[in-house]
């Protein structure tokens, strides 16, 4: 399931980030977004909008194509 598969409110525990560009996944490390973070979905916008998540006390908001290349494993 990927990040952008998750509902607002829905927490989820980022499992793999291989699939993004490997200086977006330096900026995202560099923020707190990693393997085994625990993430939750604070608001999606439509039509394939880019969506709000939190990340320890951070709040991020992703791209949809870069929210689908993130893999995480629902609590």
């Amino acid at each position: 399931m990927s990040i952008a598969e998750l509902k607002v409110g829905e927490i989820g525990q980022v499992i793999d980030v291989a699939q993004l560009d490997e200086s977006f996944r330096r900026r995202l490390a560099d923020m707190g977004l990693n393997q085994g973070k625990r993430v939750k979905i604070q608001q999606k916008l439509p039509f394939a909008g880019p969506c709000i998540l939190e990340c320890e006390g951070i709040q991020l908001g992703l791209r949809h194509d870069d929210a689908q290349r993130i893999k995480v494993r629902v609590d």
